[in-house]
C-alpha cells in the first residue's frame, strides 16, 4: 500500500507542474465521482489556468476512443466554467 500512495503523489505532484491538466484532472474526478460542485477555485491559478484545463479537456476528448470517457469530459468542462469561472451555462 505504501508504494501505490508513493505513486500517487508522485503523479499529483507532476500534474501540480503543469496546472492547466492539474485542473483537468481534479475536475474530471470530480464528475467521474458523481459530484455536481467542486467549490471555490483552488487558490494560486489564474482565469487563464482554468481556460487551458478546459483545453486540455477538449483536446482529451477529441483524441479519446472510450464512449465512456465523453460524458464525465463534457461535464468537467461545465464544472469548470459554472464554478470556477463563473460563466453560464450555454448550448
Amino acid at each position: 500500500m505504501k508504494d501505490l500512495n508513493e505513486e500517487i503523489t508522485c503523479r499529483m505532484e507532476e500534474l501540480k507542474a503543469t496546472p492547466e491538466r492539474y485542473l483537468a484532472v481534479l475536475a474530471a474526478f470530480h464528475v467521474a465521482a458523481g459530484l455536481h460542485s467542486i467549490g471555490d477555485a483552488p487558490s494560486g491559478y489564474t482565469r487563464g489556468d482554468f481556460k487551458r484545463a478546459i483545453r486540455t479537456i477538449k483536446a482529451t476528448q477529441v483524441a479519446s476512443e472510450e464512449s465512456e470517457l465523453v460524458p464525465i469530459l463534457k461535464e468537467a468542462v461545465k464544472l469548470i466554467r459554472r464554478e470556477w469561472l463563473h460563466k453560464e451555462a450555454t448550448s
